[in-house]
């Protein structure tokens, strides 16, 4: 028969191991509420690349999909796209994504009935400007010709590590000398 002190020492060993391991799984993230956007998030790249795996070439796909709006969407799984988006736009082809800048070489979109696609690129000037990148600027990439698809910052990056920078051709929204939205522009 145990003494009253070794029971009582066996009953506390017990107790602070039951509280330990209680405070422990309360310090560890809930797989359930508190990580149901990383989830979800991961939801819609696993869905987005399924959709359009056939459109990405073997060298590059995004690693992560923030959002995606397939044609003729006019609200973007929860973000509003409006015109005041595209306003103060320039159009040109990104030379080079750096932490928070991007250099623009600026183009001409013209209209020519002429060409076999209805319209030509013209260099807007020699000089390659270089704009700061708001911190929440969007990243559009378009997969097809009118699915577009919201990236972070890295795989814009990724993506010129790997490609010419005459490889896509983007709209870029200007606001107080900062890029706030940046979208790519379909080329027939």
């Amino acid at each position: 028969m145990m003494s009253n002190n070794k029971c009582t020492s066996i009953i506390l060993l017990i107790i602070v191991s039951i509280l330990a391991s209680s405070l422990m799984a309360c310090q560890q993230p809930s797989k359930d509420s508190n990580d149901k956007t990383g989830s979800q998030l991961d939801n819609m790249t696993a869905e987005f690349l399924e959709k359009y795996s056939d459109d990405f070439h073997t060298d590059w796909r995004p690693s992560k999909i923030l959002n995606f709006a397939e044609e003729n969407e006019f609200k973007i799984k929860g973000e509003e796209f409006t015109i005041e988006d595209m306003e103060n736009t320039i159009m040109g082809y990104i030379r080079k994504v750096g932490k928070d800048t991007i250099k623009v070489d600026e183009i001409e979109w013209i209209l020519d009935q002429k060409e076999p696609n209805g319209f030509r690129i013209e260099d807007a000037n020699n000089d390659i400007q270089e704009y700061k990148l708001d911190v929440d600027c969007p990243i559009w990439f378009l997969a097809g010709s009118a699915t577009q698809y919201r990236v972070p910052l890295v795989d814009l990056k990724s993506y010129f590590k790997k490609h010419d920078y005459k490889s896509k051709l983007w709209h870029f929204s200007i606001e107080d000398d900062k890029i706030v939205f940046i979208a790519e522009q379909y080329i027939p």
